[in-house]
C-alpha cells in the first residue's frame, strides 16, 4: 500500500504583506480617499476578508473559484459581477 504525504503549506500572505509584494523597495500604496494614513488603511486590511478578482473569463463560474480558494481556507460566499 503506498502511504501518503502530507504536505503542509505555509500561511497564506496576509493584504498588508501583498501591497508590497513585488516591490526591491518597500513603498506603500495608501487609499487618501478612504484612509486618513497609511496606518489606518493597514488596521482595516489586517481585518479585511473580503478578496476582488479582476479578468476572469466569461466562461468561469462560482464552483471555479470555490474550488480554487477552498483549498487554502473556507469560503462563505462568491459574488460574481455580470458586466455583459
Amino acid at each position: 500500500m503506498e502511504s501518503k504525504q502530507r504536505i503542509i503549506l505555509p500561511p497564506p500572505p496576509t493584504a498588508p504583506n501583498l501591497l508590497c509584494a513585488d516591490t526591491k523597495e518597500n513603498k506603500l500604496y495608501w487609499d487618501r480617499s478612504h484612509y486618513d494614513s497609511p496606518e489606518s488603511q493597514m488596521r482595516a486590511l489586517a481585518s479585511s476578508s473580503t478578496l476582488y478578482i479582476g479578468n476572469l473569463a466569461f466562461s468561469t463560474r462560482v464552483c471555479h473559484l470555490k474550488g480554487q480558494f477552498e483549498s487554502i481556507g473556507p469560503v462563505k460566499r462568491v459574488i460574481m459581477g455580470l458586466d455583459r
